[in-house]
């Protein structure tokens, strides 16, 4: 043979030429079954793309997930193949694995609790250390997804989970860390793991992140601020560090995300006394009373509860109200958002602690404005009891009746437990048309909690001479007798 010969047949030098065979192959799938087939192929070049069309299928579908996981047929589960890949020497393949995974815990419980079960926990905290920061910062979402739920939380823990996504809270990449920094929030919410969170001094790192450039890390990195903080150890170094030097100066962002973040973050750090000292002697409160103003809802829910937590003791409550901090509270007990109308009961019942407020109250139109959420209230219960009476159980609801919101009733009644204690209130409150008679219906709702403060706020009326024989004809008395031989320790001594 030629040498002309040998090179047009694939020989060189009498040894045979090894090629790659590239074929032009381009096909159309219709079912998702198939792609978790040809997931499981050796090369990895037709694996990423079978996991990138998959990927596309779990976002789009409305029930993605479960139709994934429900596969019929399969020679391998299909969590487990996608957990099985979570492994690949691939990184690509690693990072559209982790995220088919995370997208499908996201939408699905079971979803998230099979992927445990099926250990697939402990190689996406392993992708922590990946040295690619995409596949980091994917596999810190998808932790920060099957994280939801409260076992799940401990499980990454036990893994190290939290030792990983501290570390990556030094990174340079935005997404490593706002993903971190949503997985450590969710961690954070299992009282098991506060501890790790100190021993490891996170929280000088989260605040160092609350002056990052980028708002999308700064609002979360909050959000993370406000779990960690419940815990004595975390709350003494947000002290020390100047925490709340940080979150005030983020009420001042232009990012509303980054103002409701910060005022979620101090509502939770107020529970402690040496905070609101701090914030009070900083004047931090004035920054926080302008978000009340804000136009956007979910900052004035979340600057409301701030402001309601700082209101637990005197000097704070007292230096409130010199900011007018009455005004703008009361002012948002007429608010349209069910969140924000809530929070501000629940400030409402904290700012009103003696004459001189309880007289500040009933000059904002206190009385009327809560007589006016009863009255939506009991409204909306009486609907739904009423349109839901024949309704078998798990069925869905009519068109145009939906579940009256037990946290406005919650904070409305435990508000009005406390500012019944004041006589001037009770004098605006009893000449309402109708309220003791809604009160004492609410003393019966099914929900024990909304009732027995209901009934607690009903009784404080008894105080007044004048309200008593009013109680007397709204059937008060009756339903009283009625509450008392309940099991309930609050509907009796109401």
């Amino acid at each position: 043979m030629s040498e002309e010969d040998a090179a047009a047949a694939g020989v060189e030098g009498g040894e045979e030429e090894v090629k790659r065979i590239v074929l032009p192959l381009t096909v159309t799938i219709g079912s998702h079954a198939t792609l978790l087939l040809v997931l499981q192929c050796p090369e990895a070049n037709v694996a990423i793309d079978a996991c990138k069309a998959l990927l596309s299928f779990a976002e789009d579908e409305e029930d993605g997930a479960t139709q994934i996981r429900t596969t019929p047929h399969q020679p391998v589960e299909p969590i487990q193949v996608l957990v099985n890949l979570l492994s690949h020497e691939e990184g690509e393949l690693q990072g559209l694995a982790v995220t088919v995974l995370a997208t499908m815990a996201r939408t699905e419980e079971d979803s998230r609790l099979r992927t445990v079960e099926l250990e697939g926990l402990a190689p996406m905290v392993k992708q922590l250390a990946h040295e690619d920061a995409d596949v980091q910062a994917k596999a810190a979402y998808s932790l920060a997804m099957h994280a939801i739920d409260d076992p799940v939380r401990l499980a990454v823990f036990k893994l190290d989970g939290v030792d990983g996504l501290v570390k990556l809270l030094g990174s340079d990449d935005k997404d490593v860390l706002r993903n971190s920094c949503l997985a450590l929030t969710n961690c954070a919410k299992h009282p098991e793991t506060l501890p790790r969170f100190f021993e490891l001094k996170a929280m000088k790192a989260l605040i160092e992140l609350l002056y990052h450039e980028n708002e999308l890390v700064q609002e979360q990195a909050a959000y993370t601020v406000g779990y960690v903080v419940a815990s004595d150890d975390n709350r003494r170094d947000f002290r020390r560090l100047k925490g709340v030097d940080a979150l005030m100066e983020q009420f001042a962002s232009p990012s509303k995300v980054v103002q409701q973040a910060a005022s979620f973050a101090m509502s939770q750090a107020a529970f402690d006394f040496e905070i609101r000292r701090e914030v009070r002697a900083k004047d931090g409160i004035r920054p926080l009373s302008k978000l009340l103003a804000s136009d956007e809802p979910k900052v004035v829910e979340q600057a409301m509860m701030a402001v309601a937590n700082l209101a637990l003791d005197v000097p704070t409550k007292q230096a409130i109200a010199v900011l007018g901090g009455m005004r703008f509270v009361a002012g948002l007990l007429s608010s349209s958002d069910p969140p924000v109308q809530a929070n501000a009961c629940t400030a409402i019942g904290r700012l009103v602690y003696d004459f001189n407020s309880a007289a500040e109250f009933n000059e904002q139109d206190g009385a009327a404005l809560m007589n006016d959420i009863v009255v939506a209230y009991v409204a909306s219960v009486e609907k739904f009891v009423a349109a839901t009476a024949d309704l078998e159980e798990g069925a869905e609801l009519p068109d145009g009746v939906e579940e009256p919101d037990e946290n406005v009733g919650h904070c409305l009644f435990e508000a009005l437990c406390s500012v019944t204690e004041h006589g001037i209130i009770r004098q605006e409150l009893r000449q309402k048309e109708g309220l003791l008679e809604r009160m004492t219906k609410a003393s019966q709702f099914k929900n024990p909690d909304v009732a027995d403060l209901a009934a607690t706020a009903t009784a404080n009326f008894a105080f007044d001479a004048e309200t008593r024989p009013m109680m007397l004809a709204a059937g008060v008395v009756e339903v009283m007798v009625i509450l008392s031989d309940t099991d309930r320790p609050e509907a009796q001594m109401a």
